[in-house]
């Protein structure tokens, strides 16, 4: 490479070369070429266009009054800084400085040199323009020529606004050497598009405003369809070089894909009131064209953050649409969107509006302190009301929220009513303990403090704890419930000591009739999967139907009727070897009856039962005095064989609880072997029998 000068001249400071700013990088982002990129220069000649570059800050404001410096980089097998020129901003924030071509003997090798120029601000952007200078022949032509030869013969280029052409258009720039034969390929010669003034619509590069040539020294250009209308166009290779022949162009209105906020935007109000001016939105093509009869919608993203009037949503020949905004009552900033109803444009616009509105407070109505079933919905709302400074408002924001526990909201934001309440609906989750829900809006809130439980048994049935019968209960009879969740903690049985009354409580479980009268327990247990629970019904208990409520150590209850009659008698058997049951009777030697221990015609045996009233009587859970006697409330009937017998006696078993005893002498007129025995007792509702059970006779 020969010895050069490279030389900058500024069009805005010839006086500042070394002087700069100390500016906060917080303050500068982008330094952008706007002009003179990839320009071709003679020897010594200055370019056509000044080498311009735009700052802006952060906020993507132009920077005023900055030094900006170009520095040319001279090539010597490394970059190495030749010269520098510091500019200052103008009012837009655009500094220029115009390059000066390398000093190329002509005719002489080479036929062209890249130049580069640094445009930079402090040391936080910069931004690399590419200069080439082309020498000249002998005959003073240029050494450096554009080659149009790609350019498709006869393109109309045409589509809608916002696309771009399946057509490039493509140039090929060549350095020749002085004897005018093509030597090699120049990179980073900017090709731009140059539209006609007469032309009513507009195409660029889709690239930018200028596209580079690459090693093979060829730029492509993608026509890019801007503004509706038609035209022509040249290609400008460099500033130097033009295509000349004029390449027809048109641009139709392409699909919806821009909103444009253009009034109504940052507005204050009161609630309930109208904004003074409509929102307004146009819609565009990515070309800026207009798009009319385009549907649209203004939504509120805020839950009651603003209703709308005199709503106009098909674009119209200007692609505008409008609403008038009626204020609601979410204090603070809210967003209003506007977005087309077939979703063909992503980015919906928003407006923002302020609510003049200050929360002073809110507090608890109903819905505290309740208690309620896992998977159960409480059975009261959560109400709350909100205080403003203007008084109860309607479509205040309460955001309901879960802070432990676990549980649905019905509403997890609501809006308040006209006297300043908002509710939700709670529904338990499945984990048993507290639970905790917080209601909130602006900077105050306040906590519900709620109780999720186990649900109580159920599936329930009851039946005679000595005959099985299915609802066969009378005050005193022992009844045993069977039925799902009443001992799901448990497995085998749990009974009750044998010596002293019965519990009230067992594994935590409680009976409860009437909602007064406790139920003396016997067990409880979880069997197989089958769950029961054997009771004694209260003597207090009046016949009729009464709620039996069954409480579980979680907290899960249920409470059902259930039907109480004035008798409900029951033999006591037991299963013998070859599973028969035999009546539980009691010989006069103390033994008990059975196949191999038959009662003896004549003898006096005594037989167990419960659910047969007695008088005088007794109190629950309690034993009778030994030696006490008794009486059948009503009248009583014992059958044995099919025949009648008489009874001897009748008594509250010994030291057991819910047992009755009768005593009778075996029939003598009855046959050898196994026997039938049943009892009846004559109630004001009628006759009730016990089921029948076996008795063994010889």
């Amino acid at each position: 490479m020969t010895f050069r000068s490279i030389r900058l001249g500024s069009t805005l400071c010839t006086l500042c070369v070394g002087l700069t700013l100390a500016v906060p990088a917080a303050f500068s982002q982008t330094l952008t070429i706007t002009g003179g990129q990839g320009q071709l220069v003679g020897p010594s000649s200055q370019t056509s266009q000044p080498l311009t570059v735009l700052l802006l800050n952060t906020n993507g404001q132009p920077m005023v009054g900055q030094p900006v410096t170009f520095t040319a980089l001279d090539y010597a097998g490394g970059y190495v800084p030749s010269y520098a020129q510091t500019v200052y901003t103008d009012t837009t924030g655009t500094a220029t400085s115009y390059y000066v071509g390398a000093s190329l003997a002509p005719g002489q090798a080479p036929s062209y040199d890249s130049g580069t120029v640094i445009a930079s601000y402090n040391g936080i952007a910069n931004a690399t323009f590419y200069v080439t200078t082309s020498n000249i022949n002998s005959l003073g032509g240029s050494l450096v020529s554009a080659n149009f030869s790609l350019l498709t013969a006869g393109q109309n280029y045409i589509g809608q606004a916002g696309s771009t052409s399946s057509t490039p258009i493509q140039i090929q720039v060549q350095a020749q050497t002085n004897l005018g034969v093509a030597s090699a390929s120049v990179q980073n010669v900017a090709i731009s598009l140059l539209v006609d003034p007469s032309s009513t619509g507009s195409i660029s590069c889709r690239e930018g405003a200028y596209a580079l040539t690459n090693a093979s020294g060829i730029a492509t250009c993608t026509p890019y369809f801007g503004k509706v209308g038609s035209g022509t166009f040249t290609v400008s290779v460099g500033g130097a070089f033009n295509s000349q022949a004029p390449i027809p162009f048109t641009v139709s209105v392409g699909p919806p894909a821009l909103i444009q906020i253009t009034s109504g935007n940052n507005q204050s109000g009161t609630p309930g009131q109208m904004l003074p001016l409509p929102i307004v939105g146009v819609v565009t093509d990515l070309g800026g064209n207009p798009t009319p009869n385009i549907p649209m919608t203004f939504s509120s993203v805020t839950p009651g953050g603003a209703t709308f009037t005199n709503v106009r949503t098909v674009t119209d020949s200007a692609g505008k649409v409008s609403a008038s905004v009626i204020l609601g009552s979410v204090p603070g900033n809210i967003s209003i969107k506007l977005a087309d109803n077939a979703g063909l444009i992503s980015s919906p616009a928003l407006f923002t509006e302020t609510v003049n509105l200050s929360i002073t407070g809110i507090s608890k109505n109903s819905g505290d302190s309740q208690t309620s079933a896992l998977n159960s919905t409480f059975s009261m709302p959560l109400v709350v009301t909100v205080a403003t400074s203007a008084g109860p408002v309607t479509g205040t924001p309460v955001t309901f929220s879960v802070t432990s526990g676990s549980a649905t909201l019905g509403t997890p934001t609501a809006t308040t009513n006209a006297q300043g309440q908002a509710s939700t609906t709670v529904t338990a989750g499945g984990t048993p303990g507290a639970l905790t829900i917080t209601a909130t809006t602006g900077q105050f809130s306040t906590t519900f403090n709620l109780t999720v439980i186990t649900p109580g048994p159920t599936n329930l049935s009851f039946v005679n704890a000595a005959s099985g019968a299915v609802n066969a209960m009378s005050p005193g009879s022992i009844v045993t419930i069977y039925g799902s969740g009443l001992a799901a903690g448990l497995q085998g049985v749990v009974s009750a000591f044998a010596v002293g009354p019965l519990p009230l409580s067992m594994a935590g479980v409680t009976v409860q009739l009437g909602g007064q009268y406790y139920a003396p327990i016997f067990d409880i247990g979880n069997v197989g999967g089958s769950q029961f629970l054997t009771i004694q019904i209260p003597e207090e208990v009046p016949v009729g139907s009464i709620n039996m409520t069954i409480t579980l150590g979680n907290g899960g209850t249920t409470t059902v009727p259930v039907a109480i009659s004035a008798a409900s008698p029951g033999l006591f058997t037991y299963a013998g070897a070859n599973n028969q049951q035999y009546l539980v009777a009691i010989k006069s030697n103390g033994t008990v009856a059975g196949p191999s221990n038959p009662a003896t015609r004549g003898e006096t045996v005594t037989i167990y039962l419960t659910g047969m009233p007695l008088t005088p009587g007794i109190q629950t859970n309690a034993f009778q005095p030994s030696n006490a006697t008794a009486a059948p409330v009503y009248p009583l009937v014992l059958g044995v064989g099919n025949q009648g017998t008489a009874v001897t006696s009748v008594a509250y078993a010994q030291s057991m609880v819910g047992v009755e005893t009768i005593s009778f002498v075996v029939p003598t007129t009855l046959n050898p072997g196994p026997q039938q025995v049943a009892v009846g007792l004559t109630t004001p509702a009628g006759s009730v029998y016990s089921q029948g059970a076996t008795l063994n006779i010889q």
